[in-house]
C-alpha cells in the first residue's frame, strides 16, 4: 500500500484544494481592523458625525445666533437659561420694535433691507445658504425644540452644538493635515539625505521644541489680528479662522517630522531601495515614490492621534477667548461660555454637560480608531 501523502504547501495548501490568492497588505490591514469591533464601532461614529457637521445647514435646527429674550411688549416670557424641553420652535425675525414674523412670511413678502438668511444664520458662504434654503423648502418655520436647553443669551445649545461641530471638526482636520505635509517632507528628506543636513534639521526641531507653543500662538495670534494686517489678509480671502487652522498646524509639525525621519532612515537602506538607485531613480524619485509610500501606515496613525491633540488645543485657546471669536461657535467656546455662566447660586448644568460630551466622546473616538489603525498595520500584531 502506498503511504499517504500528508505534505502541504503553503502556496496551493493540501493536494486537492485550490491554491490560496495572495492578499495585499491593505486587505489583510482592512480584514484586522475589522476585528476590532471598538475601533470599527468609532469608526463609524466619527463619519456619522463628520456627516452631521458637513450636512448642519439642512437639518430643522433653530438659529445659532439669533438671541429669543423675549417680547417684553407681548408679554412673551424670557428664554433666557432654560432648561431642556420638548417644545417645538418656529424660526422668526425680530425688528427694532421686538415684533416677530416667521421667517416664511419674510421671504415670501420681499420687503427685508437684506437678506434675512444672512442675518438669522450669520452670514453664511454660498454653499451654506443653498443647504439653508433646501432646509426651508423641506422644513419650513418648524425646528427642533430645545432639547439641550439655552444658554445666557437664550440661544439653543443643541443648533449651536452643531455649527460649533464644524469649526472644531475642521480645526483638527486642516491643521493636522497642514502637520501632515510639513512633517512628512521636512523628515523624509532629513531621515533620507543625513549626515550635516539631517544635523542640523534637527537641531532647528530641537531649538523649536524648547519654546512653549502657547506663548508661540498667542504671539501669531495677536500679530495677525492687528487691524492693518487683518485687513490685508481679508483682501487675499484669508479670515482669522483661516489663520488660526494654518497657525496651529503649523506649529504640531514637530512629532511628525521626528516619527517620519526615524521610519526613513530605517528603510532607505534596503533592497527596493537599492534597487531603484541602480535602476537610474533620482533621489526625489526614490524619496517620493518608494520611501514615502512605506511609511505611510505610521503617518495614518499618527494622524488620527494628532487630530484630538489639535481640537483639544483649540478648545483650549478658545476657553482662554484666544481662538475662535464669536458670532462664530466652537465646542471649546461652547464650553468656556458655559463656565462663565455657573454661579454660587444656580449651576447651570446643561450649558457645560453637552458641549464637554461632545467633545469628550470625539476625542475618545479618534483615539480608539487610532489604536486600532496602529494594531492593524502593524504585520507584526496577532501573529501576522
Amino acid at each position: 500500500m502506498k503511504p499517504a501523502n500528508n505534505t502541504t504547501d503553503s502556496l496551493n495548501g493540501p493536494e486537492g484544494t485550490p491554491p490560496r490568492v495572495g492578499e495585499s497588505l491593505g486587505r489583510d490591514a482592512w480584514r484586522q481592523f475589522r476585528k476590532n469591533r471598538v475601533a470599527n464601532f468609532s469608526l463609524y461614529f466619527l463619519i456619522s458625525i463628520l456627516l452631521l457637521a458637513v450636512f448642519t445647514p439642512v437639518l430643522p435646527l433653530q438659529s445659532p445666533q439669533v438671541q429669543h429674550l423675549g417680547d417684553k411688549k407681548r408679554g412673551i416670557p424670557s428664554k433666557q437659561f432654560r432648561a431642556p424641553n420638548l417644545q417645538p420652535h418656529r424660526l422668526e425675525m425680530v425688528d427694532a420694535e421686538s415684533t416677530r414674523t416667521p421667517l416664511s412670511k419674510v421671504i415670501s413678502d420681499g420687503n427685508s433691507t437684506s437678506d434675512p438668511i444672512l442675518q438669522i444664520w450669520n452670514d453664511p458662504g454660498r454653499l451654506d445658504q443653498l443647504l439653508i434654503r433646501v432646509r426651508l423648502a423641506i422644513f419650513g418655520d418648524w425646528s427642533m425644540p430645545s432639547i439641550c436647553g439655552s444658554d445666557h443669551l437664550g440661544r439653543d445649545i443643541l443648533s449651536r452644538l452643531f455649527w460649533g461641530a464644524r469649526v472644531s471638526l475642521a480645526v483638527g482636520i486642516i491643521a493636522a493635515l497642514v502637520s501632515l505635509v510639513i512633517g512628512v517632507l521636512y523628515g523624509a528628506v532629513a531621515g533620507f539625505q543625513g549626515g550635516s543636513l539631517d544635523n542640523l534639521m534637527m537641531r532647528f526641531v530641537d531649538v523649536l521644541y524648547s519654546v512653549p507653543f502657547i506663548f508661540v500662538v498667542i504671539f501669531l495670534v495677536t500679530i495677525l489680528s492687528e487691524e492693518s494686517i487683518k485687513q490685508t489678509l481679508l483682501t487675499y480671502g484669508v479670515d482669522q479662522i483661516t489663520i488660526f487652522y494654518i497657525v496651529i498646524g503649523a506649529i504640531y509639525w514637530l512629532t511628525m517630522a521626528r516619527v517620519v525621519r526615524g521610519q526613513v532612515i530605517s528603510i532607505k537602506n534596503e533592497l527596493f531601495v537599492e534597487s531603484a538607485r541602480a535602476c537610474g531613480a533620482s533621489h526625489t524619485s526614490i524619496l517620493i515614490r518608494h520611501i514615502i509610500p512605506n511609511v505611510i501606515s505610521v503617518v495614518i496613525v499618527y494622524l488620527t492621534l494628532t487630530i484630538p491633540s489639535v481640537m483639544l488645543f483649540e478648545a483650549f485657546l478658545s476657553f482662554l477667548g484666544l481662538g475662535v471669536e464669536p458670532p462664530n461657535v466652537s465646542w471649546g467656546l461652547l464650553a468656556n461660555d458655559g463656565i462663565q455662566a455657573i454661579t454660587p447660586i444656580r449651576i447651570h448644568w446643561w450649558l457645560v454637560l453637552f458641549p464637554g460630551l461632545a467633545l469628550s466622546t470625539t476625542l475618545l473616538a479618534l483615539n480608539f480608531l487610532g489604536d486600532g489603525l496602529r494594531d492593524a498595520l502593524d504585520p507584526k500584531m496577532n501573529n501576522r
